[in-house]
C-alpha cells in the first residue's frame, strides 16, 4: 500500500469517528455504535495489512538482507563459542553378548568371501 492507501486509511477512521456524534440518539445506542465502529476500522485496518504485507515481503532481497547482518555482526561483535564434546562407550547388553560368539566371523566378512 502506498503512503496515500494508508493516508486514506487513516482519514476514513477519522471520519468516521467524527461524524459518529451527529448518527446517535441515545447513550446505549452510542456504546453499542463506538463499538461497531472500532470493529470496522480494525477490519479496514486488518485488510489493507493482509493485502500489502505479503507483497512488501515478496519485495525483500533476503540474501542481501542476511549478508548484511551477517557483515554487521563481525564488525560489531566478537564471536566466543564454547564447545564440549566427549565420546562415552556404548554398553553392550547381555542377549547381544550371548548370541554373537567371539570366534565367528561378523557378517560383513562372510559376505565378502
Amino acid at each position: 500500500m502506498t503512503k496515500k492507501g494508508w493516508d486514506d486509511l487513516v482519514i476514513g477512521a477519522i471520519e468516521k469517528i467524527a461524524t459518529a456524534p451527529s448518527k446517535l440518539k441515545d447513550s446505549k445506542e452510542s456504546v453499542g455504535q463506538a463499538i461497531e465502529w472500532v470493529k470496522s476500522v480494525r477490519d479496514d485496518i486488518q485488510s489493507k495489512i493482509a493485502e500489502e504485507l505479503p507483497s512488501k515481503l515478496a519485495q525483500i532481497d533476503w540474501d542481501s538482507v542476511g549478508e548484511k547482518v551477517a557483515t554487521h555482526m563481525a564488525e560489531n561483535f566478537d564471536v566466543k563459542v564454547e564447545m564440549k564434546l566427549s565420546f562415552t562407550p556404548k554398553k553392550k547388553n547381555a542377549k547381544s553378548a550371548e548370541q554373537k560368539p567371539k570366534d565367528s566371523k561378523s557378517d560383513h566378512d562372510a559376505n565378502q568371501e
